[in-house]
């Protein structure tokens, strides 16, 4: 009964990190829009695609809402570059597909993830266990064994960027679609490299501020079981 309890605090560990890594992804993928207008102008996107801002914005709406399952079709007509027609070129909107299926996945996990910490929960206080103190001492246990191997990924991203982001498409994606030419993809001018870094930074720094939450936590948590467990 002891190791069930154990295996499920750390399934229960498991999930909320999981939870929390795709809610980050989420929020600045998709929810906040105001990154985006930001990030447009940070990375001069206007002097490749003349275009109104608000324009801008409005073809960013059916991108995010495509992105996140909400629309079947990525069609979008705009007033830019002089004209008016359809925004993305069938190479982008094919990429696209595949970057929809992806995330669309990772919006289930979290599903999935959070789910499966409801139930643990629920079977912990079946169990009758100790649940805030076997949460707490799981999620210091398995955290502290990430912290490693997050430590490594921070390194490896940190020193080279470009060949990360890279690998991390070639091990995604059975095609070679992603790789939209920049002198004429709308798409990838919209959302260059330096985009993707300071999405990245931002996913990670609510990341590991919500882990580093978690664990003080889980400490104070801790702490405090062992201190009555000394005046008992």
């Amino acid at each position: 009964m002891k190791f069930l309890k154990w295996f499920i605090a750390v399934a229960c560990v498991i999930s909320l990190i999981i939870t929390v890594l795709f809610t980050s992804v989420d929020y600045w993928s998709v929810q906040n829009k105001e990154f985006y207008r930001q990030q447009y102008v940070e990375n001069d996107v206007y002097d490749f695609i003349e275009i109104e801002e608000d324009e801008l914005m409005r073809v960013t709406d059916v991108l995010l809402d495509y992105l996140s399952g909400k629309r079947d079709s990525l069609y979008v007509e705009a007033e830019y570059n002089g004209g008016v027609s359809d925004f993305f070129d069938e190479i982008e909107k094919a990429h696209m597909i595949d970057v929809q299926v992806l995330y669309v996945a990772c919006i289930w996990l979290r599903r999935i993830a959070f789910a499966v910490l409801l139930a643990g929960i629920i079977a912990l206080m079946k169990m009758k266990a100790d649940v805030k103190g076997v949460l707490a001492k799981s999620y210091i246990a398995v955290t502290t064994a990430l912290l490693g191997i997050g430590g490594v990924l921070a390194v490896i991203i940190s020193r080279d960027f470009k060949a990360a982001w890279w690998m991390f498409h070639e091990i995604l994606f059975t095609n070679d679609l992603w790789l939209l030419d920049m002198s004429v993809s709308k798409l990838v001018n919209m959302v260059p490299l330096d985009f993707f870094m300071n999405l990245v930074l931002r996913i990670a720094v609510t990341f590991v501020a919500a882990i580093i939450i978690f664990y003080i936590v889980s400490l104070v948590i801790v702490f405090k079981r062992k201190k009555t467990q000394v005046v008992k």
